[in-house]
């Protein structure tokens, strides 16, 4: 996972998240949000922003199951390739 301040908003942003296809589901990704909230929290972060596409399902569901929130989608003349943009609160 790899993030830093995109905006001078309280927000810190997730510019890459993932976890190698042989080891999913066995709660690498829950861990490592886990752990990248708190530190983000405890650096005076109020949120955490992320964006996925359409066809990132796997993302999505994930996101969506863990309270995440959309705030806008980008359209791309692909409707698979629309970005989709989140936040969770801290």
């Amino acid at each position: 996972m790899i993030g830093y301040e995109k905006e001078k908003n309280g927000s810190f942003y997730v510019w890459l998240a993932g976890v190698d296809y042989r080891y999913r589901r066995l709660g690498a990704l829950t861990k490592m949000f886990d752990y990248f909230s708190v530190w983000v929290e405890e650096e005076g972060y109020i949120c955490i922003t992320i964006k996925t596409r359409n066809d990132k399902r796997n993302m999505l569901s994930y996101l969506i199951k863990n309270g995440w929130n959309f705030t806008k989608v980008e359209e791309k003349e692909d409707i698979l390739k629309n970005e989709i943009y989140l936040i969770k609160e801290l």
